[in-house]
């Protein structure tokens, strides 16, 4: 909390700069420059073969499959990955929603409820925010489309070190859908922030499953590039 008034009072009288190359900002772009946003990585893809190729990654098979969408590619080192990591890891949520702004395009039209992937209560004190409510919090505040409550999510492991299937059975039972009557019919667009294994947005998932939803459809601000 200290820190955070801090870094307030301290922007009142450093001006403000491109959080990727420190150079000064102009009104208008935000926290990242004109130039180092249009060198973002963005998926080869077209939206359409994006979805195809994400599905199984995202979704179980039996799920009512809405889209699955993704506006940049995320790896470790380019801008996109230092800009997500600073906005989970680093107190800089302001930098998720800058880039939920692009995300934003990509809500499905018929989209009903945003639901962010939910964080352990323990875990969100430690940070002091889940970062896919941040971003589902800006979609809807530009889309007009709800953001949900109804995905909960027990404490586990965490997955970096994991592969594949082991992440898959690590997730098994984590989250857990309250209220499922809401959600029976309406079109659920799942929040993350990346899309790597695409285990969380499966598990998250496979929880709605039992609400019956119409539709279910996956959003986050980066992909990678192989599962």
């Amino acid at each position: 909390m200290i820190l955070r008034r801090l870094r307030i009072a301290a922007s009142l009288f450093v001006p403000d700069v491109c959080y990727l190359c420190g150079a000064p900002a102009v009104d208008g772009e935000g926290p990242v420059c004109v130039a180092c946003a249009m060198g973002f990585d963005r998926p080869a893809e077209s939206p359409a073969a994006l979805a195809d190729t994400l599905r199984p990654r995202v979704m179980p098979r039996r799920a009512p499959f809405g889209t699955a969408a993704a506006p940049f590619v995320y790896t470790h080192t380019n801008g996109v990955g230092r800009l997500i990591r600073a906005g989970k890891y680093g107190d800089r949520p302001g930098l998720l929603t800058y880039l939920a702004a692009r995300l934003a395009p990509m809500v499905p039209d018929d989209a009903d409820v945003l639901m962010p992937v939910p964080m352990p209560w323990l875990k969100k004190l430690r940070r002091g925010y889940n970062q896919t409510e941040v971003i589902a919090a800006e979609l809807s505040r530009i889309t007009g489309v709800p953001v949900g409550d109804n995905l909960t999510a027990r404490r586990h492991r965490s997955q970096a070190s994991m592969r594949g299937a082991e992440r898959r059975r690590a997730m098994q039972g984590v989250f857990r859908v309250r209220h499922a009557d809401e959600l029976e019919g309406l079109h659920v667009a799942l929040v993350d922030d990346i899309i790597t294994t695409g285990t969380t947005l499966y598990a998250a998932a496979e929880a709605l499953l039992p609400a019956s939803p119409g539709r279910l459809s996956a959003l986050a601000l980066a992909v990678t590039r192989q599962a």
